[in-house]
This record gives structure tokens, sequence and C-alpha cells, in this order.
């Protein structure tokens, strides 16, 4: 049996609208677990979705894009 590669199926690469998502995608996995932590604001569901876009498009803009 091949061994398992440990990274995701589908981690996006020059598609910067997918890139995007994946981004918001990680940062809200980070933001569920402790929506009340400091800096993590607003509290709604929607507040933190539109939270997570704001993370990826400051790591786009870190990468230049």
């Amino acid at each position: 049996m091949p061994p398992i590669d440990p990274r995701p199926a589908a981690v996006p690469g020059s598609d910067t609208d997918a890139l995007r998502d994946w981004f918001a995608g990680q940062a809200l996995v980070g933001m569920i677990p402790t929506p009340r932590a400091p800096g993590v604001l607003p509290l709604t569901i929607d507040g933190m979705a539109e939270a997570a876009y704001q993370y990826a498009d400051a790591m786009l803009r870190a990468r230049g894009r």
C-alpha cells in the first residue's frame, strides 16, 4: 500500500479566487474553536465569515497579489 500524502488534495495555486477561499477557510478553522478570543470579533456567524475573508485578503496582499 502506498504511503498516505498528508497534504490536502486540492490546495489552490494560481487561481486567486480559489486561493482566497482556501485562505478564508483556514482562517475560519482557527476562529471557530475560540470565537471569544481577543482579536476574533465580531462574534456572529456572519461576522466571523466576513472576518475570515478579511484575513484572506490580507494574506493575498502579503503575497503581492
